[in-house]
């Protein structure tokens, strides 16, 4: 009791939690949007790759890209494309999380703008080619197309973000625009472009991007080709309306072989920067594996997008309650116990075999089972992570890394007690499920999510200590094979990678094809 009074008491845990740690600063990239209409993206690509890199954009909508949107993917960027001539995408990993919506509505379409009133969140941007004038706007006209986008945008309380000059070449209208019912909001229409409208790019110095300084872009010796491709290419454009002939044609050749050239550089400047990884951790695995994960972090971070409503068969829910309800139904279905088939001999067998494994264990356990110490509890305890996150017991790594010694000798005696009677505590199978979304785009349905169960922290503590004896045990034996390097002791998954880049190295070399099979078990951890 001595011991539990001098260490740290319930409140002094709870102001500990409670007071702001300082973490490293993360730079933050201002947000920024380009909207441009390309008028094709097949002969602009080039040109709108090189403008989303000097003005610096971290998110680019194009209009008017036709067909060939699939021909050249920008580096670095994830595409989204509607051939309803609508995008909507919920932008993560900013300080703020945003809606964008994508729009190009051409003259010969007519719209319904009231189906996009159920999209606009508490922090939306629509931005797009409108082909809509209002003189309240900055155009020279008020059309019957603007009266209406008007109306709809002030019922939503939309406001815009006027440009520096017009955004069509051809007249003094304003028929590119962007909305947004977010504060400080500014927008610079942009003096260049080989389409007939101009682009203009959205900034935001209150909304940005954290990261730690180091975003990819492409190399000077790229941009400089990229470069010399659009000055190529704006000649050839000129030549085209006024001339005919040899130099024409020598202009097009020469447009053509600088388009492949960047293609082709593009490829080999990313097969160089995954090769240079291979080597890293090739030369970081010796050291430890935490290199390896470190890196691979770098280029591939999985994201899933946040799940606002849950389909149903025909019917589409966003009610939080109801979701739930629906998950948590769908949830217990899947935990229901197997319809046994008596006529069927596989079940008869998993009967058997069930009620042979029960009638074990109800008797007395004949194994003797190492005892539990304080200090390898402590061990367990000071190599858990400072998470907060908590289970349904609502106490987390934090908390528990900050107990007293006299309440990890309770811990002991516990363990040790449940260990000599092969018994797991009922409470400790109780879990907070998390659902994440399968999908990148659409609305998911119950079975296209994945649950993510926070257990108890007593409980990892527990499972710690009998992962131990029962991996002591499976080696011991001989039982876990040498080829297996997830989930054992000095088995590392980096092993494997290396030795499949190695195999595929020796096979290039001696010019053999390798072929790889990848099995995805569908639901495999829904139960888990």
């Amino acid at each position: 009791m001595s011991e539990w009074l001098s260490g740290n008491t319930i409140n002094g845990i709870l102001s500990l939690w409670e007071t702001p740690t300082n973490h490293s600063k993360c730079q933050k990239n201002p947000l920024s949007i380009l909207n441009y209409n390309v008028q094709a993206w097949g002969t602009r690509a080039l040109a709108a790759v090189e403008l989303i890199f000097n003005s610096d954009s971290s998110i680019g909508i194009f209009t008017e890209v036709g067909k060939l949107w699939k021909d050249f993917t920008i580096p670095h960027f994830k595409s989204f494309y509607q051939k309803e001539k609508t995008v909507i995408v919920d932008a993560e990993g900013l300080t703020e999380q945003i809606r964008i919506i994508g729009i190009y509505w051409p003259q010969c379409q007519s719209r319904n703008l009231e189906d996009l009133t159920s999209c606009i969140t508490e922090k939306t941007i629509l931005t797009g080619d409108f082909n809509a004038s209002t003189q309240e706007w900055q155009s020279p006209v008020t059309d019957a197309r603007g009266n209406q986008l008007k109306k709809w945008i002030e019922k939503n309380n939309l406001l815009l973000i006027p440009g520096t000059k017009n955004s069509s070449k051809r007249s003094d209208r304003h028929i590119d625009r962007i909305f947004t019912n977010i504060e400080d909001v500014e927008a610079e229409t942009l003096n260049t472009g080989t389409s007939d409208h101009w682009p203009i790019v959205m900034k935001s110095d209150r909304i940005g991007f954290q990261t730690d300084g180091n975003r990819p872009s492409l190399p000077p010796y790229i941009v400089g080709i990229l470069k010399q491709v659009r000055r190529v290419r704006n000649k050839y454009y000129r030549e085209r309306k006024t001339n005919f002939g040899v130099e024409v044609e020598r202009t097009r050749l020469l447009l053509r072989t600088l388009t492949k050239q960047v293609k082709n550089e593009v490829y080999n400047y990313k097969s160089e920067r995954w090769n240079a990884f291979l080597s890293t951790i090739q030369e970081s695995h010796d050291r430890n594996g935490k290199h390896f994960w470190s890196h691979l972090s770098k280029i591939y971070k999985p994201k899933t997008l946040p799940i606002s409503k849950l389909k149903a068969g025909s019917i589409t829910i966003a009610d939080q309650q109801e979701m739930t309800n629906m998950l948590s139904s769908y949830y217990k279905e899947q935990a229901n116990s197997p319809t046994i088939d008596e006529s069927e001999k596989r079940d008869q067998k998993i009967v058997r075999d069930y009620n042979k494994i029960m009638n074990t264990l109800s008797k007395p356990l004949d194994i003797k089972v190492e005892k539990v110490a304080s200090s390898e509890v402590t061990k367990i305890i000071k190599k858990l992570k400072n998470k907060k996150s908590s289970g349904y017991d609502q106490i987390s790594n934090y908390i528990i890394k900050l107990l007293p010694p006299a309440y990890i000798d309770c811990l002991v005696k516990c363990f040790n007690v449940w260990l000599s009677e092969g018994r797991y505590p009922d409470f400790w199978k109780l879990a907070k499920i998390i659902t994440l979304n399968k999908l990148n785009a659409g609305v998911p349905r119950p079975d296209q999510t994945r649950p993510i169960s926070l257990l108890a922290t007593h409980s990892k503590l527990f499972e710690k200590v009998l992962m131990e004896r029962v991996n002591t045990w499976a080696e011991g034996a001989q039982l876990v094979p040498i080829e297996q390097s997830g989930f054992r002791q000095g088995g590392l998954i980096a092993t494997r990678v290396l030795s499949i880049y190695q195999e595929i190295q020796n096979n290039l070399a001696e010019n053999m094809p390798t072929l790889a099979l990848y099995v995805d078990y569908r639901k495999a951890y829904d139960m888990v």
